[in-house]
């Protein structure tokens, strides 16, 4: 009894031993970069698979010292954002960079990336909403909860400037994303990010449109976002549609 007790015991200790260290393991491997397989799929269309392989390792690899060195949020929504959108499309950016030598060109590409990997997780989403009579009229309150939680104050400076049945809207003064770029050395690259907003317009249902501008990353003095129905679209924008 003495000796199985023993054995026990020896059995869970070993066990212990085993479980922390896989714990620890887990904690300190490298993480892959979010998209990645995404971002491989779409430099095989640029690159051809063997070289798209060859930059996705490098991507990863430029990723894992960016996260190495990344400043440090508490708010978990400006976490997200830093890890899971800003540096993977820097690490792309500087990768292809390198890999180009035409920083110009290595934007483009970069763009191109990020809404292969943005444009499909969003359509679902706005194939839903189409399906309502009135997809406007549940996409005010969704918006403003959206700005509220995934684009807090401690990352934007936002003011809504309208908010009716057919028109709401705001102004963005400070963006986290041109914050943080700029810091890291690259804030052309925001201008690229704000692009992404209008490929998710092209996929909105009739009943929602958007109206923007001008952002800040791409040089004006405030970002504006509106959002409205065909009855309220500004007459502005008619106008531009129609030249």
């Amino acid at each position: 009894m003495i000796q199985k007790r023993s054995s026990s015991g020896l059995f869970w200790a070993v066990f212990g031993l085993a479980s922390g260290a896989a714990i620890a393991w887990l904690a300190t491997r490298p993480r892959s970069m979010p998209n990645l397989y995404a971002t491989q799929r779409a430099l095989a269309k640029l690159h051809g698979e063997v070289r798209a392989g060859f930059l996705a390792g490098r991507i990863q690899e430029k990723y894992d010292q960016l996260m190495a060195h990344r400043p440090r949020f508490s708010h978990p929504a400006l976490r997200w954002h830093l890890e899971g959108n800003i540096l993977p499309g820097l690490a792309t950016y500087q990768v292809l960079c390198d890999e180009l030598g035409d920083r110009a060109a290595a934007q483009s590409e970069t763009g191109h990336i990020l809404a292969a990997n943005f444009v499909p997780g969003r359509k679902p989403l706005w194939q839903m909403l189409g399906l309502l009579p009135q997809p406007f009229r549940l996409m005010r309150p969704a918006l403003r909860w959206i700005m509220r939680f995934e684009f807090p104050v401690e990352g934007w400076e936002t003011q809504w400037v309208e908010d009716n049945e057919q028109r709401i809207g705001m102004d963005i003064s400070r963006c986290f994303y041109l914050d943080v770029l700029t810091t890291l050395g690259a804030p052309e690259l925001t201008g690229t990010f704000c692009a992404l907003d209008d490929y998710d317009a092209r996929q909105m249902p009739p009943g929602i449109l958007f109206e923007r501008s001008g952002t800040l990353g791409r040089g004006q003095t405030h970002c504006d976002f509106r959002y409205c129905t065909p009855a309220g679209r500004s007459i502005d924008f008619m106008n531009e549609k129609q030249l």
